[in-house]
């Protein structure tokens, strides 16, 4: 069998400049940590298993007899999102996992984990995450295509998540507790069009931003203006998202990205195909 289709990548996040977590096709409930070793940079270690959904923990080791079965199943997770908090005097990164059936998972890792391989060991993931108000009651519970990012705000984790292909939900993380999270759900949009959004990209210069596409090649804008008011604690009724549509083109859309400028201003760049199936920029 080839080992490409039996062992595809679904994804992947950088956690520190050393250390990486995947998730494949073989293992669709594991996610995988790895270290790049430091006297040869082509060359990784795997550190630590974390079962995703299954209450457990589990350390790989390559002594013999420790085989697995895999049962080829469909993939369970299918996105993994990273975004950081402050806390105390450190720097925590939250990785999200989605799977196919709308849960999310979270799990915790400390920067100063990355030190000392040992700290590493007793993370999780819990979950899944509960998102309220109900998603069952108000927003259904459909989520074929769907698509998670988080946005850069240190203090107020901020979760989108696409679902249904055309619904977003923007979701601000709650942990009342430890080991206890909840999303909740500021402001749920329907997008205009009803196509299905086909790109996603973050605005680096603002963290209340992002854009999107569909397939009929419009391009959107989105900007948080209740984030300013959750850092100010301001107590009157949340602002709504401002969309706005920027325009759209003729020929399909690819690709979507910025370009970052000297003067700290930004281009949106695309790559689009043409009729005669020729990329273009």
């Amino acid at each position: 069998m080839n080992s490409t289709l039996s062992n595809r990548l679904i994804d992947f996040v950088w956690l520190s400049p050393k250390h990486f977590l995947i998730v494949n096709s073989t293992y669709p409930s594991e996610c995988h940590l790895y270290a790049i070793r430091s006297s040869k940079i082509n060359e990784i270690d795997h550190v630590q298993t974390y079962s995703v959904g299954l209450n457990s923990v589990k350390g790989r080791t390559s002594c013999k007899g420790d085989k697995r079965i895999s049962l080829n199943r469909p993939s369970d997770i299918i996105q993994l999102s990273l975004c950081q908090r402050k806390q105390d005097n450190s720097i925590v990164n939250l990785i999200f996992a989605l799977k196919s059936n709308g849960d999310l998972f979270l799990m915790e890792i400390d920067q100063k984990s990355f030190d000392n391989s040992s700290d590493l060991l007793c993370n999780t993931f819990v979950g899944p995450i509960r998102i309220i108000p109900s998603r069952q009651d108000n927003y259904g519970a459909n989520y074929t295509h769907s698509n998670i990012f988080c946005l850069s705000n240190k203090q107020n984790p901020i979760v989108i998540l696409i679902r249904d292909r055309c619904q977003i939900n923007e979701m601000i993380l709650l942990n009342p507790d430890e080991d206890q999270y909840y999303l909740y759900t500021i402001d749920f949009i329907q997008m205009p069009t009803n196509q299905t959004i086909e790109h996603v990209i973050i605005d680096q210069l603002n963290s209340n931003k992002y854009y999107l596409t569909d397939c009929l090649s419009n391009i959107y804008s989105l900007e948080l203006f209740w984030i300013n008011q959750i850092c100010s604690k301001e107590n009157k009724p949340f602002e709504q998202t401002n969309l706005q549509h920027l325009t759209r083109l003729n020929q399909p859309i690819q690709q979507l990205n910025l370009i970052q400028l000297n003067n700290k201003g930004q281009w949106i760049s695309l790559i689009t195909k043409t009729t005669n199936k020729q990329q273009k920029v």
